[in-house]
């Protein structure tokens, strides 16, 4: 046995917004509970026991795989490290907390910080020797109380935070520069009185319209029920949409005087201004979303893609597939995002519909890629994506 002391494996590890309790084997980020179980939950604790120092892929194997073919342990323990770097928002050739050692194993890079450490006030050793001022943190460093049945909401009030925060970027980049001399503003979107959010994973949970000024978003009652909620960016209160009981997927025709939804199999379309609603078509099985492009819409699903007249009518299967395509500014480019096999990362892509000749690969991200137009540069704008658990904003001319 080693002479080195180890962490008390009842003690929380802290890295980065990150707090780890090997004993309960709870993983919380920023105070709120991160769902990791099974191997991948050991490799973390594995590596966190150790800081620094290299776990080979051998120890690995007898800890966790002891028993099983190689070909199984190779698999497995490949399938949990990336199940883990997704957890962390990290990435295997930018790491921040789990770096590879080709042919070795893997070792814990991120600072490992004391959760009981006390802050020490350092006072000037003579009186004429200034202080510097500390500016306080942008935010109280309180622990968040939080009623106990809304726990498990609070990941997905985050996210319709970040939509939020995007949308307030975009407003204020659209209109004139001018320093008021007032503090930032920063809000969230808080479910209604007895619903929920929920992640959306293949399923498209909220969208900005195009304009930015408003929000719609599904939330689930206690039923397990989602309904479509839309919400004025500068109003109070968010405002159901009315005949929505049972809606899926939302996304904005780009006038945004409409909202697509899916509901009960089928797909509608839903005007701002009244209560009417059109029925689209039957939604294709495991549809992820789709794009109006010109008079008809082109529909994503898993593993096809389908045309069909806005209007109404029946979807007619496509060739090519384009995975979460978004119409470009000409009306006959679409933005994609694909998965590439041998990099085993996803791609952002270009492509001419009808025209798979013209395909462009424009770069490798973690989500989908979205394509959000300048408010200062007409004709030109941004790819936004998250890569290696940072969203990023690449400039991108749609024009070539």
């Amino acid at each position: 046995m080693s002479g080195q002391a180890t962490p008390s494996p009842s003690r929380q590890r802290v890295f980065g917004p990150f707090a780890f309790d090997e004993a309960s084997g709870e993983l919380q980020k920023h105070g709120i509970r991160v769902r990791l179980q099974g191997q991948p939950l050991q490799i973390l604790a594995a590596l966190t026991r150790q800081p620094g120092l290299v776990v080979t892929r051998d120890e690995f194997r007898q800890q966790l795989w002891n028993g099983s073919t190689f070909v199984d342990f190779e698999h497995g323990l490949n399938a949990a490290m990336n199940r883990l770097r997704q957890v962390l928002g990290d990435s295997a050739d930018q790491p921040r907390y789990i770096e590879t050692l080709p042919g070795r194993g893997y070792r814990f890079i991120a600072a490992i910080q004391d959760p009981d450490a006390k802050p020490v006030l350092v006072m000037p050793s003579a009186p004429e020797s200034p202080v510097p001022e500390v500016s306080p943190p942008p935010f109280p460093l309180l622990p968040a109380v939080r009623p106990a049945g809304r726990r498990s909401w609070l990941p997905w009030m985050i996210a319709a935070g970040v939509a939020i925060g995007l949308s307030g970027a975009y407003l204020a980049a659209v209109r004139p520069l001018a320093n008021s001399g007032a503090a930032t503003l920063r809000f969230s979107i808080s479910p209604p009185e007895g619903f929920a959010l929920e992640a959306g994973s293949s399923r498209q949970t909220f969208a900005l319209s195009p304009d930015g000024a408003r929000l719609a978003f599904s939330a689930m009652n206690a039923s397990g029920i989602f309904q479509m909620f839309v919400r004025d960016l500068d109003a109070l209160d968010s405002r159901p949409l009315r005949d929505s009981l049972g809606s899926y997927h939302v996304f904005w025709a780009p006038d945004g005087r409409s909202l697509f939804l899916t509901l009960g199999g089928s797909l509608r379309r839903y005007s701002l201004q009244g209560d009417s609603y059109q029925v689209v078509c039957d939604t294709p099985a495991l549809m992820l979303t789709a794009a109006l492009m010109g008079p008809n819409l082109l529909i994503s699903a898993r593993s096809a893609n389908f045309i069909v007249p806005a209007s109404g009518g029946t979807p007619t299967a496509m060739k090519e597939l384009y995975p979460w395509p978004q119409v470009l500014p000409d009306g006959k480019h679409v933005l994609y995002t694909g998965f590439d096999p041998p990099s085993r990362h996803h791609r952002a892509r270009v492509v001419e519909l009808g025209k798979p000749e013209t395909t462009k690969d424009l770069l490798e991200t973690d989500s989908r890629a979205m394509y959000a137009p300048s408010a200062t540069k007409p004709g030109s704008g941004y790819l936004v994506y998250v890569r290696a658990g940072n969203l990023l904003a690449h400039p991108f001319d749609p024009r070539s």
